[in-house]
């Protein structure tokens, strides 16, 4: 439990320190914001293959994961 307490300041932290350095910077350029994006969009697609298909393949089978990967692809 503690662990799961500490991600979550941490990740509190992260988003404090991203407004924080908006308000001291201003508001960042196009460039900059479009590299910050594709971080964003790097990581969350690591946790995806990494973490997220495997246990849906663990718990569901190929046929239920590949349904749900079409579902949310169509939603």
């Amino acid at each position: 439990m503690t662990q799961v307490i500490w991600i979550s300041l941490l990740s509190g932290l992260a988003t404090g320190i991203g407004g924080l350095m908006v308000v001291w910077f201003g508001k960042p350029g196009e460039n900059i914001l479009a590299f910050y994006l594709g971080i964003s969009a790097g990581m969350m697609g690591m946790v995806v293959l990494a973490d997220l298909i495997p246990a849906s393949l663990a718990y569901g089978g190929l046929f239920y994961t590949f349904l749900g990967i079409i579902l949310g692809i169509g939603m």
